[in-house]
């Protein structure tokens, strides 16, 4: 009985297809940044004014006191 509804499962499932529909609507182009870009930035800004760096001792006191 297993056998048969696996074998039915299999057969079914190869007869389903996806079918490109094409486009519905308008599209318009993106307008938002880019994340990756957005958090380069911010990275690039905090490590040139100094903020990176007090950020990590202050993350590694908390480190080395909690543990």
């Amino acid at each position: 009985m297993r056998c048969r509804g696996l074998i039915a499962l299999l057969i079914w499932g190869q007869s389903v297809a996806a079918a490109d529909l094409g486009t519905w609507g308008d599209l318009w182009p993106v307008k938002e940044p880019d994340m990756l870009t957005v958090i380069m930035q911010r990275l690039t800004a905090l490590e040139q004014s100094g903020e990176m760096g007090r950020k990590m001792d202050a993350f590694k006191e908390r480190v080395i006191r909690n543990s």
